[in-house]
């Protein structure tokens, strides 16, 4: 009896191992925008099951990626995010719209953000006064492009002796553009001459995705909501002196929280797969 009494106990204490371990092991990454200053989730945690949407009274969660709708929340208690620049998502048709994060983009910021259907891409007139961010071989970082910002804002106040506000440099710029796509099929959208006109650039490649889809590439691969809020970011880095507040962190807000889902379901399935093993 003593034998059988130790084998069950082993046991136990194994199985409480592995638990922590499971556990354990997604702690690290269970929460990377704690440090950000995210509106509360508590309208998204208050959502059961989906609604219809608004406009055409399809079920969704959350939000319609057909009519760009809030569901199912009052959308007073839905974040918005002011942009500095206005944004045009040109995505690929082959991209799935309840898999896309352009559609977050869309929602928290309707004033700024428009998504375009490729072919369908703006008549960009002045192509020198928009820029598509993509990691192009011939890309500027984003500090040396807040440098010629810097520097045209100066000579078109007359103040080449001086540093140009923030403020003067967002002027100088009508439109930033962003690419909707797999990393596979984004080429056929950057090979169109109306995008090939505008000058490239590219993050500094020191955000890490926090995307919960395979993608079987490197981690500075972003999704496109986290290109864009980073972008923001890191330029009004570059631009001004003053300390970042946390002014553009609500575009990671439907983002956040669905990682936080899946990162706890995640978890979930590894202790149930170790308890039955």
């Amino acid at each position: 009896m003593r034998t059988w009494a130790s084998k069950i106990s082993l046991t136990k204490c194994i199985l409480r191992w592995r638990q922590r371990m499971a556990e354990s092991s997604f702690s690290q990454d269970e929460n990377p925008f704690r440090d950000l200053k995210i509106s509360s989730w508590e309208p998204l945690k208050a959502v059961v099951g989906r609604s219809p949407c608004p406009k055409c009274h399809c079920s969704r969660k959350f939000y319609c990626y057909d009519c760009y709708e809030v569901v199912g929340i009052d959308p007073a208690l839905v974040p918005r995010v002011s942009l500095p620049l206005k944004v045009d998502i040109i995505k690929h048709p082959s991209e799935v719209p309840g898999k896309s994060t352009a559609i977050h983009a869309r929602i928290l910021s309707p004033d700024d953000v428009k998504i375009h259907i490729f072919p369908n891409i703006p008549d960009y007139a002045h192509p020198s006064r928009t820029v598509v961010v993509f990691p192009a071989k011939d890309a500027l970082t984003v500090e040396e492009f807040a440098s010629e910002m810097k520097q045209l804002a100066s000579q078109k106040a007359s103040q080449l002796d001086a540093d140009a506000s923030a403020e003067e440099c967002w002027k100088s710029l009508d439109r930033i553009v962003f690419v909707d796509s797999t990393w596979q099929t984004a080429g056929s959208i950057l090979r169109d001459k109306r995008i090939t006109a505008l000058k490239s650039v590219k993050l500094t490649g020191a955000a890490e995705t926090h995307f919960w889809r395979t993608q079987n590439l490197s981690s500075s691969h972003l999704a496109t909501i986290e290109a864009i809020y980073y972008f923001f970011r890191e330029l009004e880095a570059a631009l001004s002196k003053r300390p970042y507040h946390g002014e553009y962190d609500n575009l990671l807000y439907f983002f956040a929280y669905q990682h936080g889902v899946v990162q706890r379901a995640m978890k979930e399935a590894a202790v149930k797969k170790l308890q039955e093993s």
